[in-house]
């Protein structure tokens, strides 16, 4: 095995001529799992890593010879349209209207991939991933700069969270993994397109009834009275970085994500990825407290104790 270095942000991947032939001649299967995630930046500026890489990825699965493709998705592509009711296991055919850079460049690249499978026939297959947590057994994962674990732990700080329509769900990494190689084994002229997320979810209330059982109070607030504290944030909180995803309309439902094309899977894989979150989220507070990353800065600022009093925070 050797290891061939590219940059998706850069034209053909900064590849050699030599590099880039021999990929196109010798390799069997390409997994795309590299992007830009930073949810701030317009889809002008991610265009090249996120688009253009995954075209030109597209281009060498085509070349010399027929190479499997399997792109890493999100399941909140589908929030690019407002209109949208059900998540399918398919193509989804409604135009955006979202102007998030990130789900648009995943959203373009869903449709590239498309119009790839629909001319060449080959074995592609999308793969729309929801919130990948830590390793179940260890707890290790990205907790720092985390969009999940900043929303949560920014409502700890305040000690209240909103009341809303919104799931929380999870899937540990090493799960998520696990299937992926497995599929990666599997073939099928066409393209598949699979929402991975766990099918078990959690309201947003019971989620903070276990953070409370494990020693982090919150107590649950109408979501135009918690908005209000949006606006008095300290510089410490979590939630400040983020805090504009929050701030505007939170009451719309999650669309129905459909999994046929999951279950038929797991299925033939002799799977399960459904887990206890009690105990998962015990494995990911222990390991955090341990690394000292559940330190939560108490509020400072007149404000804010204020408009906090009386309640208590996803």
């Amino acid at each position: 095995m050797s290891v061939v270095k590219g940059d998706l942000n850069v034209h053909k991947l900064g590849l050699s001529p030599a590099d880039e032939e021999s990929l196109r001649s010798n390799i069997d299967t390409i997994l795309h799992c590299g992007a830009d995630t930073h949810h701030l930046h317009s889809y002008a500026r991610l265009r090249n890593t996120n688009v253009n890489s995954t075209r030109f990825l597209l281009d060498l699965c085509v070349a010399v010879k027929p190479k499997k493709f399997c792109y890493i998705s999100s399941i909140s592509v589908a929030n690019c349209s407002p209109n949208q009711k059900i998540v399918p296991e398919g193509e989804l055919l409604i135009e955006p209207t979202e102007s998030n850079g990130y789900l648009l460049s995943k959203w373009t690249s869903e449709k590239l991939i498309s119009r790839y499978a629909r001319y060449f026939n080959l074995d592609f297959s999308i793969l729309r991933l929801g919130n990948i947590t830590g390793h179940s057994k260890t707890g290790y994962g990205p907790y720092e700069n985390n969009h999940f674990w900043s929303f949560t732990k920014g409502i700890l700080q305040l000690g209240s969270f909103p009341t809303l329509q919104i799931k929380v769900e999870m899937l540990p990494v090493d799960i998520t993994c696990n299937l992926i190689s497995k599929l990666l084994n599997t073939y099928q002229d066409g393209l598949r397109v699979y929402n991975i997320t766990n099918p078990v979810t959690l309201d947003t209330a019971d989620y903070f009834s276990i953070l409370t059982r494990r020693g982090y109070p919150t107590q649950e607030m109408l979501l135009y009275e918690w908005q209000k504290q949006l606006r008095h944030l300290s510089e410490n909180n979590y939630l400040t970085p983020i805090k504009g995803f929050y701030s505007g309309n939170l009451g719309a439902i999650s669309p129905e994500v459909k999994q046929d094309n999951l279950y038929h899977l797991l299925l033939k894989l002799k799977m399960r990825i459904d887990i206890n979150y009690e105990s998962i989220i015990d494995v990911y507070i222990h390991y955090q407290e341990n690394k000292d990353l559940m330190r939560l800065e108490p509020i400072t600022a007149e404000s804010e104790h204020h408009s906090a009093a009386g309640f208590a925070s996803p």
